[in-house]
């Protein structure tokens, strides 16, 4: 198996510099750094080839979205990589992954140019329901009532990576105010991580959030871009669109 993963705001060079060093693991040697992305699918490929004649091999690119920014190059080597060798391989699997998820549907999913049509299967990973999210909890001996299981449903959403913080115990009040408001723990910055996994320009997405809150009654589309200061057409579609 290859894996490699993209780092948040790297340079063109330090991505590259991981992408060698994430090769040298699996092939045992070192391998020199290759100038551009073109280059260096092609020493992918010279490693994977000889590999998948006898075995299966995955690929996996993690946070794919991070090492896609426009100025790398890495996604038009990345069509040319699936589209002239990747694709017709029986026994090689490309397996991609991103946070951000409004970016992987734009650009993966519904991509118009090399990448088309090109997804063989989809992963849909859904949050538990209430009632799954209250069976997970039982089976992790953590005894609440319906009302405390919906206190952290409501804010937890029925995330097991989140439900699994809590602890025997504790009532929700206890387990919201550790995991969401004391430093260091796993929800203090999440408001924050989330947006900015998930949209290239989150502040206009946290603005419309935040003025939401202010409002307990809610706004019109004209209120959201008076107050946040939005223009009316591609920029509200952009910020509020995309968010809510």
């Amino acid at each position: 198996m290859f894996e490699f993963s993209g780092i948040h705001n790297a340079l063109l060079d330090e991505q590259l510099d991981n992408f060698t060093r994430a090769l040298s693991k699996p092939a045992g040697l070192l391998v020199a750094k290759p100038g551009n992305w073109l280059a260096a699918f092609d020493l992918l490929t010279i490693y994977l080839a000889p590999l998948i004649k006898s075995q299966r091999k995955v690929i996996f690119f993690d946070e794919f979205p991070w090492v896609c920014t426009p100025r790398l190059g890495f996604m038009h080597a990345f069509k040319h990589f699936w589209n002239m060798w990747a694709f017709r391989q029986k026994n090689q699997v490309v397996i991609i992954y991103g946070s951000a998820a409004a970016w992987m549907i734009r650009k993966v999913i519904n991509n118009r140019g090399g990448l088309h049509n090109r997804v063989t299967r989809k992963i849909r990973l859904l949050p538990f329901t209430i009632a799954e999210t209250a069976n997970f909890l039982k089976e992790q001996k953590i005894n609440l009532d319906q009302y405390q299981v919906l206190q952290l449903y409501m804010l937890m959403g029925g995330i097991p990576h989140y439900l699994k913080e809590i602890e025997k115990g504790e009532n929700a009040i206890k387990a919201i105010d550790r995991t969401c408001f004391t430093k260091d723990w796993l929800l203090f910055n999440e408001f924050s991580n989330l947006f900015l996994s998930l949209f290239d320009d989150a502040g206009y997405h946290m603005d419309v959030i935040r003025t939401l809150v202010k409002n307990s009654t809610g706004l019109t589309r004209n209120e959201i871009i008076v107050a946040c200061k939005l223009s009316s057409g591609g920029g509200y579609y952009k910020a509020a669109g995309r968010t809510c």
